[in-house]
């Protein structure tokens, strides 16, 4: 791979990083995805993460 390739796959590979960081300092949206919605432990753990989160300003969607 030539120098102007590996400079292009680390930039695009840093900027993958920065995207998500960037976006939560907007307080954006914020997926949650749960292993079931049978067990009580996970809805309990599922609506806490919701609420926390909302505390801090972010909107989520608990799956």
């Amino acid at each position: 791979m030539n120098r102007r390739k590996m400079l292009t796959v680390a930039l695009v590979i840093g900027a993958m990083g920065v995207v998500p960081f960037a976006y939560a300092q907007g307080k954006g949206l914020v997926g949650v995805s749960m292993p079931t919605k049978s067990s009580a432990r996970w809805i309990d753990d599922g609506n806490n993460m919701v609420k926390y989160l909302k505390e801090a300003g972010y909107t989520a969607d608990l799956q």
